[in-house]
């Protein structure tokens, strides 16, 4: 499995750019470091046996914010 990281706000461009890094990583054609190839990515962040157990939480805290949010306007 491979992915991108690192957009943060730079959309199509930076998108573009990273996947023109990755195909030659992927096709084992990759000459030169990247920048983003020594950093430790965690697989599944918070991760337990069964991640269902995090998924109310998560449901609640939008709904949290939709209601201050719809409050707010």
């Amino acid at each position: 499995m491979h992915y991108a990281a690192g957009c943060q706000g730079s959309g199509v461009a930076m998108a573009t750019w990273l996947g023109h890094q990755a195909t030659p990583k992927i096709a084992g054609a990759a000459n030169e470091p990247f920048a983003l190839d020594g950093l430790p990515f965690p697989t599944r962040p918070f991760h337990r046996s069964d991640p269902r157990w995090l998924l109310p939480l998560v449901g609640g805290w939008y709904r949290l914010r939709d209601g201050l949010d719809r409050a707010a306007a």
